[in-house]
Order: structure tokens, then C-alpha cells, then sequence
């Protein structure tokens, strides 16, 4: 939808009837207060406005738009008459994307905003497809710092993690050696698919115990680390042992007493 703004209604209704017979929808208002709301409500694909509209406020529209982050990309074409240079600077300046000089035919006006329309499309192709690729490429990333089975991170990315932490000044913290007792008998008795299904379960109680900032890592096997960003009490660090204990035993202990 292109959204036309102008004061005067015949001005309003050309534009609106040689946009519709070139195939676009086109909904007009006079004035910026109306147009605020459209564009709140319906952000359209186009906006087209007069330069020579004193109740229009060009400016303060293009200034509005482009400061909201949902409507920043919604194209704008000035229409002028090209004769005031320094304020087709500020439009420019603010984020206009396009002047239409006047006398200009409905071809003319026509064939403008299909360009600009036309551009902006395959700006917004080419930013998905970026915004795809650079997603694909976070999650590859993460791939490469993660344990595959537990989906902690691996020993040599918590050990860039932690190491990095302790650059910085005055930065502390404990760091937690933890395996699970009689691990190869598990695997032995019940098979290895059970045995990742524990070791799955052991890492998220570690992870669910511990802070978003702290460094969960699978070394390897049934053995784990947890860095404790900005923790040396001794009397927090018991605690923490304590709960990550007592939870496990809830979890992966079976009443009986067995694994």
C-alpha cells in the first residue's frame, strides 16, 4: 500500500487515481497526524508526500519514521519542485529515499515509485537472506564450542571462556571438578544409549544449578567442570556443592539406592 500525503484533496485524488490505474493500492490523508496513525496501524510499502504542503511537515514525517526501528525501512519519495536546494539536503540527510522533480507526468510518477518500490524489495530479499545466513553461521559456531551429546560447552572453549574471565581485573571465581561414581557400570548393565540418557540429565542439573554467566563444560566422558564466575566464599561454595548433591541424588538415584 502507498500512503499519500497532502494537504490538497485534488491533489490527494490525482495521485491516488493514476497510482491505482498504474495497479498499486493507495490510501491518502492530509495531513501528518493522520498519518502517524496509518503508519502505526499498517506501515506501508511507500510513502509519497509534497514538498510544497505547509501543513504537511515533511521533515518531521521522514525524521519519525526513520527514528522508529519497525518503520525505518518503509521508502520515501518527496515531491518538489527543486527549487530549495538546502531543504531537499535535510530530506536527503533524514532518510528521504527519492525526489520526484515537478511538472512530472503520471508515467512519469509512476515509473519513479516502481523503481523505488522495485529497489527496496530486493533490499529487503538481500537483508533476509544476510539475517539467514549470519543465523546459520551463529548456530555452526555454537556447534563447534559444544559437547554434541550434553550440549554443554567442550573443554577447549571453557577454557578460552575462563581464561578470558581471569584477564580481567580483580576478576574471580571457584572452579568445580565433578564425575559421576560407577559410570562404566551403568553403561555395562543397562547399554550406552541409557548411559548418554544420564549423562544428558547430569548436564542439564548442572546447567539448571548454575547462573546464566557461568561456564558449564563436558570434559569428556562422565566428567564435568563448573566455573563460578565471582564466587570464593567458602561458605557459598559449600552450599553450592551441597544443592548440586542433593539434586542429583533426587534425579538420577533410584529409591532403592541404585544408579
Amino acid at each position: 500500500m502507498i500512503l499519500i500525503i497532502d494537504d490538497d484533496s485534488a491533489v490527494r485524488s490525482s495521485l491516488s487515481f493514476m497510482l491505482k490505474r498504474a495497479g498499486y493500492e493507495a490510501q491518502t490523508v492530509p495531513g501528518p497526524r493522520e498519518a502517524m496513525e496509518v503508519v502505526r496501524s499498517v506501515a506501508p510499502d511507500l510513502i509519497l508526500m509534497e514538498e510544497g504542503s505547509p501543513d504537511v511537515c515533511v521533515l518531521k514525517i521522514i525524521e519519525y519514521v526513520k527514528r522508529v526501528d519497525e518503520l525505518s525501512g518503509i521508502p520515501m519519495i518527496v515531491l518538489s519542485d527543486g527549487e530549495d536546494e538546502e531543504f531537499e539536503k535535510k530530506c536527503i540527510h533524514l532518510g528521504a529515499t527519492d525526489f520526484i522533480f515537478r511538472p512530472c507526468s503520471a508515467v512519469g510518477i509512476c515509473s519513479r515509485v516502481q523503481r523505488v518500490c522495485k529497489i527496496e524489495q530486493v533490499i529487503r530479499n538481500l537483508r533476509s537472506d544476510m539475517y539467514e545466513k549470519c543465523a546459520v553461521i551463529d548456530e555452526m559456531n555454537d556447534m563447534v564450542h559444544r559437547d554434541p551429546l550434553t550440549k554443554l560447552f567442550n573443554r577447549s572453549y571453557a577454557e578460552e571462556q575462563i581464561n578470558a574471565y581471569l584477564c580481567e581485573r580483580r576478576n574471580r571465581g571457584t572452579l568445580l571438578m565433578i564425575d559421576m561414581d560407577n559410570f562404566k557400570q551403568i553403561n555395562d548393565s543397562f547399554g550406552h544409549i541409557v548411559g548418554d540418557e544420564i549423562l544428558v540429565e547430569f548436564a542439564n542439573t548442572l546447567k539448571a544449578l548454575t547462573r546464566r554467566d557461568d561456564v558449564v563444560c563436558r570434559l569428556g566422558g562422565d566428567e564435568f567442570i563448573i566455573f563460578l564466575k565471582n564466587v570464593s566464599s567458602h561458605a557459598m561454595i559449600i552450599e553450592k556443592v551441597e544443592q548440586i548433591i542433593v539434586t542429583l541424588e533426587k534425579r538420577l538415584v533410584k529409591p532403592d539406592g541404585g544408579n
